[in-house]
């Protein structure tokens, strides 16, 4: 009877190059990137002894055990869900550094009138947790996504990334003081019990005091064009 390890192989010899590439950047959730197919061959072969896997004869489709499943079946719902969930966690001057690669990258841009003030972090997590947390108590904000399918969304990048889209009002001692746009790049932590994390997050705050309607992707630089990647 042939090993476990043996069928993976049996397996893999049956996909293309493009089908290798694509399930080596699924089943390291993007992690790592391979420049070679036989990169591709190898990595994707190690990971997936430890997960179970089944066949398709005639479609050569594979599945992974129900833990690395493909985030991109249920994007838009992943991205419903961990909107709610950071923006509740925020608006409670509460965001750990736990939440964030130790590599993780963050983007601020502040625009007011005509102005801008842009802040860029990288690689510090807890920096990225305490200027978060900072802007949101200096500032006495509360932030409320627009909970919508104009205002949320999920898409997968080229590297197998969860890109979650999220625009909508900010508000300050209960008078709305702005619009914000923010994206975030999650990855699963294979060394933290696969748990999902951030990979990168940008925001965009803008002082508006006359906000007649909840903000929309496609009307924002910073997610409109995010929103031609694709679901899967």
């Amino acid at each position: 009877m042939p090993t476990a390890g043996q069928g993976i192989i049996d397996l893999l010899s049956k996909l293309d190059e493009d089908s290798v590439f694509a399930l080596s950047r699924t089943v390291t959730q993007g992690l790592k990137r391979c420049n070679t197919i036989k990169d591709a061959w190898g990595l994707t072969h190690k990971t997936s002894q430890s997960s179970i896997l089944s066949s398709n004869s005639d479609s050569n489709a594979v599945a992974l055990n129900e833990r690395s499943e493909k985030p991109e079946s249920n994007v838009n719902v992943m991205a419903e869900q961990f909107s709610r969930w950071f923006y509740s966690m925020l608006n409670g001057d509460e965001c750990g550094i736990e939440h964030f690669f130790p590599d993780a990258s963050f983007s601020l841009n502040m625009y007011t009138n005509n102005h801008c003030d842009s802040t860029r972090i990288e690689g510090d997590a807890t920096k990225i947790a305490n200027s978060l947390l900072k802007l949101k108590s200096q500032n006495n904000l509360h932030f409320n996504p627009n909970d919508s399918q104009d205002g949320i969304q999920g898409r997968i990048d080229p590297h197998g990334l969860v890109m979650v889209l999220t625009c909508g009002t900010v508000h300050s001692q209960n008078t709305c003081a702005g619009v914000f746009e923010q994206v975030f790049a999650l990855a699963r932590d294979p060394f933290c019990d696969n748990n999902w994390k951030i990979k990168t997050t940008s925001l965009n705050l803008r002082s508006k005091s006359d906000v007649l309607e909840l903000p929309k992707l496609c009307d924002s630089d910073l997610t409109s064009d995010l929103l031609m990647l694709p679901l899967e």
